[in-house]
Parts: C-alpha cells; structure tokens; sequence
C-alpha cells in the first residue's frame, strides 16, 4: 500500500511537470500576433542618446570602486571557503609528521587550543598500536573545526595516506573530533581500532574537502552534544523500521499494535469455549416433545 501511493504521488508531480511545460508551449503558438509585434518592435529604430555627460561605468567600462577595504574571502571577488573563515584555518599541531614513515607503539597527547595532538601532513604514513589523546583545549571557531579539522586528535591533510591498526584515540576537548580526514587525495584506512569523544560537538569520524576515510572493525563512543553519530542513528532507525519491517505480512506499526493488545490489554488467561450445535438442536428436540405431549393431553 505504501508503495502504491509512492507511485501515485510520483505519478502526479510528473503529469503536473508535463501540465505546466505544455501550457508555456500552447500560450506562445496561440499569439503569433505577440510574436509578430514583438519582431515590429525590435525592428523600430532606437531613440536618440540623452544629452550630458554618461556615468562612471557606462559603455561597458568598470566604474571607480568604493572606499573601504574589502570584504572577508577569496580575492577578485570570488567566495571564501565553505564554513568558518574564509581560507583554510587548522591551527597548530603538536605533533606532526610530513615524511613518509612507519610508527608503532608511539604515544601523542595536546592540551593546547585549536591544536592537533597528531597531524600527518602530505605524507604515506603507517600507525601502528599508537595511542592519541585530546586531553584539553577548546577550538576558537566551531566551523573550522567542523569544516577544516582544528583541534581534532588526530587530523591527516593535504594529500596524506594514512594507514592506522590497533589505534586508541581519545579527545576530551570542546569540538575535538578524533579522526579527522580533509583535503582532496588525502585517504585514511583505519581498522581494529578505538575511537572516543566525551566533550560538545565532537565527532567520532570526520571526513570533508574531498577527503576519503574507510573503516573497518572500528569501536567509536561519542558523547556530549551534537555527536553526529549517535543524532544520525536515533533520529533515522524509527523511520526505516516503519518503512522497511514487516513480519508476517503486517507492517510494523500494525505488528506492535497486536503485540501490546495480547501483551497488556487482553486477560493473561482466556478459557477456550465452544459453542455444541449439536446440543441445541437436542435440547431443541426434546422441547418439541415435550411441547407434543402436552397438547395431546388435552
């Protein structure tokens, strides 16, 4: 039922496109008279240039700029980064590597504001059984810690290939996500690992700006508010169960319904009771007799 009226909604937003796109093409081939005064119009000569001297921009030149500096973004006019500011911001880092290496057993710690307790920054890394901690420190701008990876445990940017196993990272700061992948070409594969975040707006897995992030066997505790993953999970699993569950042919909603009426409402025991058709038709006989017997007695 459901999916049949699906169909018919998408089966009337579809006649009513076609509806509107059939109107604009009949109204313009039933005025040829518009067509053919438009055409007249156009063929009319244009009327004589003002008197005076024309204004700053005029014949297709720039007019004289404003005063004032310009505004936050891109030069040349063009917008500024999605989110935060205007260009890249992550702050600082604690710890960072840039050079193509393999580390295990390492353990890296920060405390400081809008600072990375790991950065690997365009370079093929492999971390092994490493431990990350986000201990303190809280992000100057919320956006660019959403968008950008400021003050994220660990953040790999610029490219990087990122290869993590037996990891543990830890962020107990104000919107400190713990692994954070942004740039274009920059990938981070991480499995057999942990990943927890206690404090607001912090994220267990971020991935923006192009970046590529694949996880497997990954045991993420996000906590606080804005945790994107626990949001996402308790806010859509109810509309997919009534959408998608069925058993036995009944949808969820009408499978619950009878759940709570043998669960709760109906008596616990219900004696089993027939009605013996059999037996009114005895006693129904016997009556008749009875019934004869008396009217021959009279």
């Amino acid at each position: 039922m459901k999916k049949l009226i699906a169909m018919i909604l998408a089966a009337a937003m579809l006649l009513s496109l076609t509806a509107c796109g059939s109107t604009t093409a009949d109204t313009a081939a039933d005025n040829p008279e518009a067509e053919t005064a438009s055409a007249d119009a156009s063929a009319e000569t244009p009327p004589e240039k003002p008197d005076g001297t024309p204004p700053d921009g005029a014949n297709g030149q720039p007019g004289t700029p404003p005063d004032g500096n310009p505004p936050d973004g891109a030069p040349n006019g063009q917008p500024g980064g999605f989110g935060g500011s205007g260009e890249v911001t992550q702050g600082t880092s604690a710890n960072t590597i840039s050079e193509d290496t393999t580390v295990t057993g390492t353990s890296y710690s920060s405390t400081g504001d809008d600072e990375n307790a790991l950065r690997v920054d365009g370079a093929a890394v492999t971390l092994d059984g490493i431990t990350v901690d986000k201990r303190a420190g809280a992000t100057s701008n919320t956006e660019d810690g959403d968008f950008y990876g400021m003050n994220a445990a660990l953040l790999a940017t610029n490219g990087a290939t990122v290869t993590i196993k037996n990891a543990a990272v830890n962020s107990f700061a104000q919107n400190g996500n713990g692994v954070f992948s942004y740039g274009a070409d920059t990938t981070v594969n991480i499995s057999d690992s942990t990943i927890t975040t206690s404090a607001d707006n912090s994220g267990g897995i971020q991935t923006t700006g192009g970046g590529t992030t694949n996880e497997e066997n990954l045991t993420v505790t996000t906590s606080g508010n804005s945790s994107a993953a626990i949001c996402m999970i308790v806010v859509m699993m109810p509309f997919f169960l009534f959408a998608l569950y069925e058993k036995n042919g009944l949808p969820l909603e009408k499978y619950l319904l009878y759940l709570i009426r043998t669960c709760f409402i109906r008596p616990k025991r219900r004696p089993y009771m027939t009605y013996n058709l059999y037996a009114a038709l005895e006693k129904q006989d016997r009556l008749d007799r009875e019934v004869h017997r008396i009217v021959r007695k009279t």
